[in-house]
């Protein structure tokens, strides 16, 4: 190789060594602009993210001692025995990972506002359930506002276990209560119960103790108002049913636990029981067999003692108003609605006629005064009733229902009270009876054979007494 060709080789070597130095040189340049990019767009990154986090889109409710409720911030939010939960709930049936809940964003149609759907996956062993449905492993459902969810089977694994309950909310449709010093910081409301002519009933639970409460809500209007008829013994009748549920603490009366007087509204913060009416449970169950019918009569006559022995009279006794528990349980009752309930005065009758005509004594539709023994009719009204799933006194009948009640027109149709015990149909006769001196008291009716189950006392003179 010629001297000349040797320069040109190194030449051409040293050029593109250069070419490759610069090119180099650009892409360093061009990484610590991206890197600079980079670096200036993180902040922004996290700050949007944040403000994703930030934003609340949903809460998962807890009804358990011990366990928090959750705020929904994040797209999944999981729930399980794991500490990388977002809840871990340390029970040995719980799985790793029990469910977990999503949300989804998208726009709205024909608009730019964002909307978002809620859905509960079951990843558990031991069973997830919605408003008492089974999810199923793997299996997803919607998830709406005010759904109850309960973790593992209740009736499989007992009754501790149920108490792993949440409600869920979407906080796009709690309101907050405005005006209600203490109220709204104190309870969170989950949906309404029931609603009336008198307001409504909305369930709650504490912020604290995670207690589960059902909260009156009365608006004042519905009974300060001078130009509405009636309006104040509906006054009287809310501000008695408060004075005497303050007056009166037994385990079989639902409890009113606090007040809140504002000027718009009334609010009774009462206890909770999930177990709903007897009336409701009656119809459920067509009737009650004996036995239970027996239990729960038991716990009803206990509770009248009460109240008497204590000085007041319900006057409104019905299935409507004794609440059941649970729904496991048939037998074990709470006693509400004491707005037409009264302190016996000294005379020890009182005058003013109340309640529902089907469960009243004939001594509250005559002119004239009465007393305690008209809730022990209404109480052989009520076992009448449990025993056969039919009503004593009815409109359907040729005879007007008050003369019914009246003259004590009723009998056991031999096809329905063919298998109810001699002593149950004389406990019923000697409850229902028009003349309030020989009707049972309450302690007397506790002491009667039927509730005894000492059926041999009575036998020989039951066996001289026929169906009506």
């Amino acid at each position: 190789m010629s001297q000349k060709q040797e320069e040109q080789d190194l030449q051409q070597q040293d050029k593109k060594e250069t070419e490759k130095e610069k090119e180099k040189e650009d892409k360093t340049e061009k990484e610590q602009e991206e890197e600079k990019e980079e670096k200036n767009q993180k902040p922004l990154k996290k700050k949007k993210e944040k403000q994703q986090e930030d934003q609340v889109y949903g809460k998962l409710i807890s009804l358990n001692r011990g366990i928090s409720s959750v705020t929904i911030t994040k797209p999944k939010t999981t729930i399980g025995r794991s500490s990388t939960n977002t809840l871990q709930i340390n029970h040995p049936k719980i799985s790793k990972k029990h469910f977990v809940i999503s949300f989804k964003q998208r726009k709205k149609k024909n608009s730019e506002e964002l909307d978002y759907t809620f859905k509960l996956t079951d990843t558990s062993s031991n069973g997830v359930f919605v408003n008492s449905g089974l999810v199923g492993k793997n299996n997803t459902v919607d998830l709406k506002h005010g759904y109850e969810i309960t973790l593992l089977n209740p009736r499989q694994m007992g009754r501790p276990i149920p108490t792993h309950r949440f409600f869920f909310h979407d906080l796009r449709l709690v309101k907050p209560l405005k005006g209600v010093s203490g109220l709204a910081t104190k309870y969170t409301f989950c949906w309404d119960l029931d609603e009336g002519g008198y307001g409504k009933v909305s369930l709650a639970t504490h912020n604290e103790t995670y207690e589960t409460v059902a909260i009156k809500i009365i608006p004042k209007n519905k009974f300060y108002d001078p130009k509405k008829e009636g309006w104040q013994s509906q006054k009287v009748k809310y501000v008695n049913e408060i004075n005497v549920l303050k007056d009166l603490r037994h385990p079989n009366i639902i409890e009113l636990k606090e007040v809140y007087d504002t000027e718009e509204n009334l609010y009774l913060v009462m206890e909770y029981v999930e177990g709903g009416d007897l009336f409701y449970r009656i119809s459920d169950k067509h009737k009650y067999q004996e036995d239970e019918a027996r239990e729960l009569f038991k716990n009803i006559l206990e509770t009248i003692k009460f109240l008497h022995d204590k000085g007041y009279v319900h006057r409104d006794l019905k299935p409507d108003n004794i609440l059941l528990l649970n729904k496991e349980s048939d037998t074990d009752i709470k006693l509400c609605d004491f707005g037409f309930a009264r302190l016996i005065p000294e005379s020890g009758e009182i005058s003013t006629k109340v309640g529902t005509i089907n469960y009243r004594a004939p001594e509250t539709l005559t002119v004239g005064s009465f007393g305690k023994e008209c809730d022990l009719w209404s109480c052989g009204v009520i076992l009448y009733i449990l025993l056969s799933g039919l009503m004593p006194f009815h409109q359907k009948r040729k005879t007007p229902l008050h003369q019914q009640i009246l003259w004590a027109q009723y009998n056991f149709p031999e096809d329905v009270f063919k298998n109810i015990s001699l002593a149950g149909k004389n406990l019923i006769r000697r409850l229902i009876q028009i003349n309030p001196e020989h009707r049972l008291t309450a302690e007397e009716a506790l002491e009667h054979p039927w509730i005894t189950g000492e059926f041999e006392k009575i036998k020989d003179e039951m066996q001289g007494i026929h169906n009506k």
